[in-house]
């Protein structure tokens, strides 16, 4: 029995290694039903983003954006007193409503650019 290879340490491993065989079939079954399962949720929450953005792009914005000028005023140095900055912004809305064909005038701080 000596000379004899520990046949015990064999069979040891190929338990073990039957066993990780076992709960990688059994984790790879779980992680494929459940991909199975969440396809279809997913699918509806893209048919449903994609429903609400047509429904968005529909909206009337309440005006007419190709009537709309937009100009970009950076805040200059010379503007960070808050009287400066009021008596700039006022020249400028009452050089814009005297051009021609001007109907309002009005101030953002973000502009959405098309």
């Amino acid at each position: 029995l000596a000379g004899r290879p520990n046949q015990g340490l064999g069979c040891a491993k190929a338990a073990a290694r039957h066993t990780s065989r076992r709960s990688q079939v059994r984790w790879r079954s779980i992680l494929t039903s459940t991909e199975v399962a969440l396809s279809p949720v997913l699918l509806v929450g893209a048919w449903l983003l994609l429903k609400s953005f047509v429904r968005l792009v529909g909206v009337d914005l309440g005006f007419q954006p190709e009537r709309v000028l937009a100009e970009h005023q950076p805040a200059e140095a010379a503007l960070s007193h808050a009287r400066i900055a009021l008596q700039f912004f006022q020249q400028m809305e009452e050089r814009v409503r005297a051009l021609p064909g001007v109907q309002a005038v009005a101030y953002a701080n973000h502009v959405v650019n098309d």
